[in-house]
């Protein structure tokens, strides 16, 4: 057995025994809402987009969960990416997000929990931006061009749940992402959510 496995199953026993002897369950969900993105230099007069998520959730104990979550959206906004003698055109950005999350209850209440949590996320962006051509002072539009690049970010969530029976759970989803070396925050989202818990 090598060194790595060795490590990693020592770890994950650690990891087993941190975390107690509490039920473990599976839970999907599933939500749909609003995603906008803060005001910066490359995003201007953002609007409000569609955004969905697919997450897979699997709850350690009765404080601890690991989630999987797959977000995908996109927003509207103008951009000027030459400078403020050239005109502001309609831009667009689609985020699809793939992210580990920890997560950790800070309120349960009967039907009613609080969770919070972050972890890391490879943050997809594809950005249309108006190309002009001609010198600074004599710019023409030429066309509308995609850019895409992707990056290491960090998710920050806030979870609202509702239980309506022993296996089903309404939410409330908010959330953003930080990718520093692309923007300070965007996907900013809210998105009720419906829950499907395995036991």
């Amino acid at each position: 057995m090598s060194k790595k496995i060795r490590l990693l199953i020592i770890g994950l026993l650690l990891f087993h025994i941190s975390f107690g002897q509490g039920s473990r369950n599976l839970m999907f969900s599933f939500g749909i809402g609003g995603i906008s993105s803060p005001a910066s230099h490359r995003i201007q007069a953002p609007s409000l987009g569609m955004s969905y998520f697919l997450s897979t959730n699997y709850i350690i104990s009765n404080h601890y969960t690991i989630a999987i979550d797959y977000t995908s959206g996109s927003h509207e906004y103008t951009s000027n990416i030459y400078d403020s003698s050239t005109p502001l055109l309609a831009s667009k950005i689609q985020l699809r997000a793939l992210s580990l999350i920890f997560k950790y209850k800070i309120l349960h209440k009967n039907y009613f929990s609080i969770d919070i949590g972050t972890g890391f996320s490879l943050l997809h962006s594809l950005h249309r931006h108006p190309i002009y051509e001609g010198i600074k002072d004599n710019l023409s539009f030429k066309e509308m061009r995609f850019f895409k690049h992707t990056d290491l970010a960090f998710p920050f969530k806030l979870e609202l749940n509702f239980r309506l029976a022993s296996n089903w759970i309404l939410g409330v989803d908010s959330g953003v992402f930080s990718a520093p070396t692309a923007y300070p925050l965007v996907g900013i989202s809210l998105l009720p959510r419906l829950s499907y818990i395995i036991k």
